[in-house]
């Protein structure tokens, strides 16, 4: 019977130490489990956050190298035009002079007459008022003897350089072609160039400005005798 007793007693002391140490365990272990299982999910958020930034910021690499990329090339389009424009702007140059020299090397050759003829903006096609000033000119011209047409093509300001450079010669041509085949000039007589915006005559800054710029300027050389180009008439040499 004690025996029973003493069994019964350590059986209930067992069960009683059971209960109590996994109460135990559940008052210190469970919090811990808790707070690892909270840092893992930390971890794992910060890790996606880490994987988001990592793709948001190459993305944001890959787009600034585009632009990076994107502006050096219109860096470099920026350079060759102006490359190309002041290459032009200094072929214009030396056809200016060319035909500077062309009238400086004829002999006695004088300036006898000047018109400047108007164009319309971005035009080359000879309008009424146009023609009426050419045709007006024409009649200064002589129509034997030794002279030269000289043709200055010009633009206002506005657009490209090398857009004005070409619009400018255009317009000389224009007045050239009417020379030769309404007024019978010969084309040998003719001298043109286009000069674009280079030489303007009025401010761009103003409508009427540009208009004056807009033009072709014509001027007419004879070439007259020696006596005559450097001795003063008898009657103006008597009357000082």
């Amino acid at each position: 019977m004690d025996n029973i007793l003493r069994w019964f007693l350590l059986v209930v002391l067992i069960l009683t130490l059971g209960c109590t140490t996994k109460k135990y365990v559940n008052q210190k272990v469970v919090p811990i489990i808790d707070k690892v299982n909270a840092l893992d999910q930390r971890a794992a958020s910060n890790t996606r956050d880490l994987a988001t930034a990592d793709e948001v910021t190459e993305k944001n690499m890959a787009a600034l190298e585009s632009r990076i990329a994107e502006v050096n090339e219109n860096v470099i389009s920026a350079r060759r035009r102006a490359e190309h424009a002041s290459q032009t702007a200094n072929g214009v140059s030396a056809r200016t002079d060319s035909l500077a020299n062309t009238i400086k090397n004829l002999d006695n050759y004088q300036s006898t007459g000047e018109a400047s003829v108007e164009f319309p903006a971005e035009g080359d096609q000879l309008d009424q008022k146009a023609v009426a000033t050419i045709d007006e000119f024409a009649t200064r011209v002589p129509g034997t003897g030794d002279y030269v047409l000289t043709l200055e093509g010009s633009t206002d300001a506005a657009g490209a350089p090398e857009y004005n450079y070409d619009l400018s010669k255009r317009r000389a041509q224009a007045v050239a072609r009417y020379l030769a085949t309404k007024l019978r000039v010969s084309p040998y007589r003719i001298f043109s160039v286009g000069i674009g915006p280079d030489k303007p005559v009025a401010e761009n800054k103003t409508t009427s400005g540009r208009a004056k710029n807009r033009r072709v300027d014509i001027s007419l050389f004879t070439n007259a005798p020696a006596t005559q180009a450097n001795e003063e008439p008898e009657e103006n040499a008597a009357v000082k």
